[in-house]
């Protein structure tokens, strides 16, 4: 396992609990610039680079992202970081925040999943788009591998995608934890206008639907819907992530259910 000091980190702020922030794909810590010194307004909070990325040091590829979740979890407790933490995941992000609940529910006291995806999303997407006739649509054959996962070698971080979606356990909720989750609120006609049309909507019909599943994680769970966003919730709007982020820790603090 990487130690400490293969980690670039930053940390700022003070107070409990402490926020963990969780990139997408091929992101680092400069992705959350507009989000961290909002939340430490509030509360301690840290953002990493992960392993190759940024300035930290890099694994052998291909892995997993419940290699990655283990390594992060031995970051935060060679940090010294006191749990239970709030984390917060964008898009890949968001799979490594579920996945290490998954793993170390006792060391989280609430979630927050950006746009984040779903373990049975390339099926979801395929079946769609197979039934209305668009399967061999060039862009939605490229679209359609993402989802499930591409070769390694063609992923940003050399990460083996379709493996670490199938590490979901999709049996397992998380009880009463504050959850919410918050899917972009930009229809792929706007953002990709390269499909067709009528193909984007399916893509944002079957979206949506499972954004929905993933609340369901919890009894406590919320979806939230921004409006004005596309894919990069928190660099489109970064307000309404640090007042969700905000908001979930006075539900910690307060021990009440998220409003």
């Amino acid at each position: 396992m990487l130690g400490r000091s293969a980690f670039f980190m930053k940390q700022a702020g003070q107070g409990k609990p402490i926020v963990i922030l969780e990139a997408g794909a091929g992101e680092d810590s400069m992705t959350w610039k507009n989000i961290i010194p909002a939340v430490a307004q509030f509360s301690q909070v840290m953002a990493y680079d992960r392993t190759g990325l940024g300035r930290s040091v890099g694994l052998p590829t291909p892995y997993t992202a419940m290699q990655l979740v283990d390594e992060l979890h031995g970051l935060l407790h060679a940090s010294q970081l006191e749990e239970p933490y709030l984390l917060v995941g964008h898009s890949l992000g968001a799979l490594l925040c579920r996945l290490y609940t998954q793993q170390y529910r006792h060391e989280v006291a609430g979630l927050i999943l950006l746009d984040g995806p779903h373990p049975d999303q390339g099926n979801r997407f395929t079946a769609a788009l197979t039934q209305a006739g668009w399967q061999e649509h060039e862009l939605i054959q490229s679209v359609l591998k993402m989802a499930s996962g591409v070769a390694p070698e063609q992923h940003p971080e050399g990460l083996d995608f379709a493996k670490s979606l199938a590490q979901v356990d999709q049996t397992q909720t998380f009880g009463d934890l504050p959850l919410v989750v918050v899917s972009r609120g930009r229809s792929l006609v706007e953002t990709m206008p390269d499909l067709p049309a009528q193909a984007a909507i399916i893509f944002d019909r079957i979206w949506n639907r499972m954004q929905d599943e993933l609340t369901m994680l919890s009894t406590r769970g919320v979806h939230l819907t921004a409006k004005r966003s596309g894919h990069y919730i928190h660099c489109d709007d970064p307000e309404l992530v640090v007042e969700t982020i905000h908001q979930v820790v006075r539900t910690i603090r307060n021990g009440s259910p998220h409003e």
